[in-house]
């Protein structure tokens, strides 16, 4: 999400065009030479742990010091772009919302699908309407799967578990408890 400051000044297309023709070869420059650095291998040691599209990640890294930015700064705008993420899927799924709720009040939840979706509908009421609700344990099961990991990063853990008989799904505030180990 981009967040624009707002106008207050107005100005005219041609004053628009006229200040970037000025600028242009100046922006090009610096496109060039934001190139050049990030194609020449790099003076400055590479990270260790390399997060996805880790070609981009390099790339951009090595041009950020020829834009006068510290390479660290795209790590700190990964992280905030990623909670952001994480927290608009959070906020647009009813199933988190209903376990986030549940959570807040206990320890852990365990059961089947059905068991859940039984014990989470009771919170559905706060967090969304009906229609918007999963129609069974079917559906509650593959929307907590969807959501898991964004789940765990505000500390609500869910693990799936078959045995011969059933399948259940722990859900809990602790990952070795949902791990089946003593917290």
């Amino acid at each position: 999400v981009l967040n624009m400051p707002e106008v207050r000044t107005r100005r005219t297309e041609r004053e628009i065009w006229k200040e970037f023709d000025e600028l242009a070869p100046s922006i090009l420059g610096v496109l060039a030479r934001c190139v050049v650095a990030a194609l020449s291998p790099s003076s400055l040691s590479e990270p260790e742990n390399l997060p996805r599209m880790a070609d981009w990640y390099l790339f951009v890294w090595r041009a950020l010091p020829v834009m006068g930015f510290s390479p660290e700064l795209l790590d700190e705008v990964m992280d905030e772009n990623r909670r952001a993420a994480s927290l608009s899927v959070l906020e647009a799924s009813p199933v988190a919302q209903a376990v986030i709720e549940y959570m807040k009040t206990h320890k852990e939840l365990k059961g089947t699908a059905t068991e859940l979706w039984s014990t989470l509908q009771i919170k559905q009421d706060y967090v969304c309407s009906q229609r918007s609700w999963p129609a069974d344990g079917r559906v509650l099961s593959n929307e907590l799967r969807r959501v898991e990991p964004e789940l765990r990063a505000v500390g609500v853990f869910v693990t799936h578990q078959k045995s011969r008989d059933k399948r259940t799904i722990s859900i809990s505030k602790s990952a070795a408890t949902v791990s089946g180990e003593e917290a």
